[in-house]
């Protein structure tokens, strides 16, 4: 585990030094979830979300980090799981934007965070840094976060 130090011009993050089993490259910015199949090592291993009919059903849950560069299959990198994060993978919306503060969850079976509707019931540990306005054509893009 890697912290890196408060100071007014750097906030406080911590970093996790995590392998990449997801059968391809992980996306800078992108969110990370504990792998869990047969083979692999638990809590030292990451993937990205399952299908919402998964066994178990979708991974969401297991939600870990953003990472912080690009990961090769098999290879470890750098998983960031607290802090203020600049660069997450966010979808924006055609319908709703994104406030911030704004809860946001892992998509099933993508690398990027989605804003959770208002009573949907999900709770999250990542908030928008920033808000993200509606998009008529939707796109992920590396958007400022708060991780907790």
């Amino acid at each position: 585990m890697i912290f890196d130090r408060d100071s007014i011009t750097n906030p406080e993050r911590t970093f996790l030094v995590l392998r990449n089993m997801s059968g391809e490259v992980i996306p800078k910015g992108g969110a990370v979830v504990w792998a869990t199949a047969q083979g692999t090592n638990p809590g030292a291993d990451v993937t990205k979300s399952g299908s919402a009919s998964g066994n178990p059903p979708g991974t969401i849950g297991l939600f870990v980090g953003i990472a912080f560069t690009a990961i090769l299959d098999q290879a470890q990198g750098l998983i960031q799981p607290y802090g203020y994060c600049e660069e997450a993978l966010v979808l924006d919306d055609t319908v709703t934007a994104i406030e911030h503060g704004d809860i946001l969850v892992p998509v099933f079976e993508q690398w990027y965070l989605s804003r959770s509707a208002a009573g949907d019931g999900k709770s999250g540990k990542v908030h928008a840094g920033e808000a993200v306005v509606v998009n008529p054509v939707p796109a992920a893009a590396l958007h400022k976060v708060y991780i907790g």
